[in-house]
């Protein structure tokens, strides 16, 4: 196991005196939020073998303290900060946070898998999938980091008290696809290039979400040996791989 996923003994036990007890004996409901590879490689909704079923069943053995999860393939942090039109006016972190897809009532404690689709943003000359340029990389990330202050923000104003966090997940896919097709370029193949921009996304995240309080951990050493589907997605063995060293890193 790499070491830079381990925790110290001292935060693993208040992660765990945190769910277990959080200080008062008050009963813990968690909530994992995420995109598409908090699914499985079919995006089957609630599908068992999927990495944030598997990352919610160790948490669960764990804590005992009841999960479900909310996921929206496709999508960033922007998206979850944004209000959507037909949710009253809320955006998706509200609406899940306030028990629209929670059955056990609202959330204190929130785990999140996302940023592999922002990985855009921290590409040194990022574009958009229509290919339209994104602007100055220093606009993006201040854009970025102001749109994780507000996704912090609004899931603390609804209640919850403590946020795990786990950054992109390593990417294999040629962002440049498109374009090496249209020039009659062969593409590249999955696994022969890695995404500098999520490890850019990963740095930016680290920076604005630790000083929240905010407990973060980078999915690039804990994937970076695991083999993608299509060059994001993982498959179930090495999805479950992913869960369990998050669930390390986690102190669990």
């Amino acid at each position: 196991m790499n070491p830079r996923i381990l925790l110290g003994v001292g935060s693993a036990a208040a992660l765990l005196f945190f769910l277990t007890r959080n200080g008062g004996g008050k009963a813990q409901i968690g909530l994992l939020v995420g995109d598409s590879l908090a699914e499985d490689e079919s995006y089957a909704v609630g599908h068992p073998r999927s990495m944030g079923y598997q990352l919610m069943a160790k948490i669960t053995a764990a804590t005992r303290i009841p999960f479900s999860k909310v996921a929206y393939g496709g999508t960033g942090v922007k998206w979850y900060t944004t209000p959507r039109s037909g949710w009253d006016g809320m955006t998706p972190v509200q609406w899940s946070i306030r028990g629209r897809d929670n059955p056990y009532g609202r959330p204190t404690f929130l785990v999140v898998v996302l940023g592999v689709n922002d990985s855009r943003l921290g590409m040194e000359n990022g574009r958009s999938p229509s290919g339209h340029r994104l602007g100055p990389l220093a606009t993006r990330e201040a854009a970025y980091k102001e749109a994780l202050r507000k996704f912090v923000a609004q899931a603390k104003a609804d209640g919850i008290e403590k946020i795990v966090w786990l950054g992109p997940s390593k990417i294999e896919d040629d962002p440049d696809a498109e374009e090496r097709a249209e020039r009659g370029l062969r593409a590249r193949k999955h696994g022969a290039w890695l995404n500098p921009g999520a490890v850019r996304i990963a740095q930016w995240q680290k920076e604005a979400l630790e000083p929240l309080g905010v407990e973060w951990h980078d999915s690039q050493p804990m994937t970076a040996d695991l083999p993608t589907r299509d060059g994001i997605h993982f498959r179930e063995r090495e999805s479950g791989i992913w869960a369990s060293r998050a669930a390390t890193a986690m102190g669990l």
